[in-house]
């Protein structure tokens, strides 16, 4: 078997380590600041941010585990796709699986179908209902476009509704009115990867017309290799346009329009079952997104203490694997509410959303690996949700809230949430939470039957080949995954230039996907030969975890920042009794950020980051070894309209396997060390 480690050569892995270990301990060579680094703890403690409410708040007054994730944040540390910028906050497990596919999740169940993360763009799901999770490659925003990122580790079902079990992550873009001119963006990097992107913003200025955001860009990579050294069949090449658009209208009602279309093609090779010697092969299998999505949200203060807000979205997409199957969904997505301000300290928010889906996922009819049966489901699920908070004896904030879904496949689920946050002073505060989110069955759950391989004649199967699969909707009813959650944290700032964020948790997932399942009965098959099918009886159970997560933000000088987090994560029970993707998951991650003003005109963003093991090595389809990377941006601003960059990423190994591929299906990539230079011009 392939090892999945490559020793990089000594002298390499010196140098690297002494130029990373002079550059995390130098001092900044000027005190000029950044704007990032121009703005103090305290008033970093006063961001504020809508995703753990759905209202403003500032960061402090939280009773959660929340990170904001800057535009300044992104720009320095040069981050090339969404997944990248997401490495930035603290807990986030982020690993790229090939040249186009990523794992991102939070507080464990790793991989690329990672399922119970709640991710949008202006309040916009980009869930795909086919395994319920985000399709990274087909997610395209321009990231200069984007003005903060807010991420939410832990559960938030009874905000954000289904689907938000281990976090939510808020993509919240800049106003049209805040990118007028033209931006003209170029990226070139080794092993063929390339970008640019065209925008340009204009406006009236006043209420006499909207202002406006067009972009189009384009992306592409070269082909990295498998593991056992062969082509991986990854080249990437995405092509995207969107607008954006936004009124202020009379009475102070805002109303902004925005749209995508976005084409991506990458792929795969993957492990196909065959019911003739040697019972498997590798298929080059090329994958084609289309995706075009619209949406819209109209505001408005109906009265002194009473906010309104409506927000709709319409999407439809294409997915084309080739001989694997061809799938074309569309969705549409509904949601308003209100905000009143009963009194002083007190905040009432009474809303309802729902959701349609209607998705086609065709496969060719002796295809081994992957069928649906019904080929098409329409799916709807609607959810009405309130959160009251109001502060208490001055120093104490308790919030009650809830949800309730409907949801077509799994019926009625609640999901309440109490939190209640202790104001210690001005600079300090304790928050703890008790909580339950849910997550709905995918269609891949609900409708697919998955090859997982072939176990060859023998007098015990008649001398006829056995297909063993999987179809977890073959055995009674599905139900809705839940976790019960309780929390707690602990913000500080210790002193203007130093602050502490420690949040803990213990999760019980219940009618979770366990590890250990039963072979059903083999029924005979005549076609597209004959032979056996078994079907596995996927057997659902409790699983628990519990964890810690610890983040230092030091100002050391004016212009040198450090940024250090630790996230710890265990599961209790054995290994061989828990799902895969909870054997993936690192017991550890690590990352320190060194942000350094070198002068006026130049900055130095260093991240190094540690993932501990991933799986055993009795499991090595879901094993990955300890994994350390250093990645490098170097940004000089050449005049006030142009900057210049220089990035460095996976510095300390010439290639390596950052993550298994979920369920063993495609075959592992490494991913390479490269070496990059971009331009970025304003006018």
């Amino acid at each position: 078997m392939p090892c999945h480690t490559q020793r990089p050569r000594r002298g390499t892995q010196r140098l690297s380590l002494l130029v990373a270990a002079g550059l995390l301990a130098a001092p900044a060579a000027r005190a000029e600041l950044a704007p990032l680094l121009q703005l103090g703890l305290e008033e970093l403690m006063k961001v504020e941010i809508v995703s753990a409410s759905r209202r403003a708040q500032t960061l402090g007054d939280v009773a959660a585990a929340v990170h904001v994730i800057t535009r300044e944040d992104i720009r320095r540390a040069g981050a090339r796709s969404l997944p990248e910028a997401l490495r930035l906050a603290p807990g986030m497990d982020v690993a790229q699986v090939s040249g186009a596919y990523h794992a991102v999740t939070a507080r464990g169940f790793p991989g690329r179908y990672a399922d119970k993360l709640q991710v949008l763009i202006d309040g916009r799901s980009l869930y795909w209902e086919m395994f319920s999770g985000v399709q990274w490659e087909a997610e395209r925003v321009p990231l200069d476009d984007i003005e903060r990122i807010e991420v939410i580790r832990g559960p938030a079902g009874a905000v954000w509704g289904a689907n938000a079990v281990n976090g939510v992550v808020n993509v919240i873009t800049r106003a049209a009115a805040d990118t007028h001119g033209t931006r003209v963006q170029a990226r070139a990097a080794t092993r063929g990867e390339h970008a640019l992107t065209l925008e340009h913003g204009w406006g009236a200025g006043d209420a006499t017309g909207p202002d406006v955001r067009l972009y189009a860009q384009r992306e592409g990579s070269g082909a990295l290799r498998t593991d056992a050294g062969a082509p991986a069949n990854d080249r990437t090449r995405a092509t995207s346009a969107g607008l954006r658009a936004d009124w202020q209208l009379p009475r102070g009602a805002r109303l902004s329009l925005r749209g995508d279309v976005v084409r991506s093609e990458s792929g795969a090779v993957w492990r196909v079952p065959l019911l003739v010697p040697p019972y498997r092969t590798l298929l080059p299998a090329p994958q084609r997104v289309e995706r075009a999505t619209l949406g819209s949200t109209y505001e408005r203060a109906l009265a002194p203490d009473l906010d309104l807000a409506v927000q709709g979205s319409l999407s439809a997409a294409r997915l084309d694997n080739g001989s694997l199957g061809r799938y074309h969904g569309r969705s549409a997505e509904l949601d308003a509410r209100g905000h009143w301000r009963l009194g002083p300290g007190h905040n009432l928010i009474l809303g309802v959303g729902g959701r349609w889906t209607g998705s086609d996922f065709n496969t060719p009819a002796d295809s081994l690996l992957l069928r649906f049966d019904p080929a098409y489901r329409s799916i709807t699920e609607w959810g009405l949700y309130v959160q009251d908070e109001r502060v208490l004896a001055e120093h104490f904030r308790l919030t009650l809230g809830g949800r309730i879904d409907r949801h077509s496949l799994t019926g009625t689920s609640p999901q309440p949430s109490a939190r209640l946050l202790w104001n210690l002073s001005e600079s300090s505060s304790v928050w703890t939470a008790l909580s339950r989110a849910v997550r709905v069955p995918s269609r891949l759950e609900a409708d697919a039957i998955s090859g997982l391989g072939v176990v060859p004649p023998s007098a015990s199967t008649g001398g006829l080949p056995l297909l063993v699969a999987a179809q977890r909707g073959a055995f009674g009813a599905l139900s809705a995954e839940t976790v019960d959650a309780l929390e707690a944290g602990w913000r500080t700032q210790w002193s203007p230039t130093l602050s502490l964020d420690v949040a803990a948790f213990a999760n019980r997932y219940r009618n979770s996907a366990l590890g250990n399942s039963g072979l059903g009965a083999p029924t005979f098959v005549a076609r597209p030969q004959p032979h056996l099918l078994a079907l596995v009886e996927q057997r659902t159970g409790s699983v628990r975890s519990n964890g810690l997560e610890v983040a230092v933000d030091w100002r050391i000088t004016p212009g040198w920042r450090q940024q250090l987090s630790w996230s710890g994560l265990r599961f209790n029970g054995a290994a061989d009794a828990l799902p895969l993707a909870a054997q993936a998951s690192p017991r550890q991650i690590i990352q320190l950020r060194s942000s350094i003003d070198l002068d006026a005109n130049t900055t130095l963003d260093l991240m190094l980051h540690h993932n501990a093991e991933r799986g055993t090595t009795a499991r090595p389809d879901s094993h990955t070894p300890a994994l350390t990377e250093l990645d490098a941006h170097l940004v000089w601003r050449v005049s006030p309209t142009v900057d210049l960059t220089f990035s460095g990423r996976n510095l300390l190994h010439r290639s390596r396997v950052q993550v298994m591929p979920d369920f063993g299906l495609y075959e592992p990539v490494r991913i390479e060390r490269s070496f990059g230079i971009g331009l970025q011009a304003r006018f």
